[in-house]
This record gives structure tokens, C-alpha cells and sequence, in this order.
């Protein structure tokens, strides 16, 4: 697959990236590839000096971890998982 529907809990890697922020429109956009299991970043628009690197963590993210944007970084409504939903 394209890996769309995949997401990689960054707390157990040491790898930088981990670092990077989520923000809907983010300056940075990632290519996944599951048979080659790699993450590449790349600019998704102009970036400034000094601004942050972020990019969208995706609604599995959210609806996964059962967790929500920070305020002001997502305009979008998630519902989390439950055993009832079908979803879990």
C-alpha cells in the first residue's frame, strides 16, 4: 500500500523526525514506503528561515491514539476508537 492509512508512533524512535510537530498544513510532507519501511520528508511548500517543520500526522493519528491536535494546529474533528464503533 501507499501507507496512507499507516501511522509510526514516533516515542520509541531516537530518530529526529520524532521531533517534528504535526500541523495540518504542515511545511514538510511525508512519502511512505511500507516495502522499503521508509519515511521520507520533503518540503511541501517554501519554507522561511526559522519556521518550524511540521507536517499532518493524519486522522489514523488521531482516531488511533485516541488523542487530539494542539490548539490551533488542526481545524478538523476526530472521534476516537471505541469497541462499539466497528472501528476498533
Amino acid at each position: 500500500g501507499d501507507g496512507s492509512d499507516l501511522y509510526i508512533d514516533g516515542a520509541s524512535s531516537s530518530h529526529p523526525s520524532r521531533y517534528i510537530n504535526h500541523h495540518q498544513n504542515g511545511t514538510l510532507a511525508a512519502t511512505v514506503s511500507t516495502e522499503e519501511r521508509t519515511v521520507i520528508f520533503h518540503a511541501a511548500r517554501d519554507i522561511a528561515a526559522g519556521e518550524e517543520l511540521t507536517f499532518d500526522y493524519g486522522e489514523g493519528f488521531w482516531v488511533g491514539s485516541n488523542g487530539v491536535p494542539a490548539q490551533g494546529t488542526d481545524d478538523r474533528t476526530f472521534e476516537p476508537l471505541s469497541p462499539t464503533d466497528g472501528r476498533w
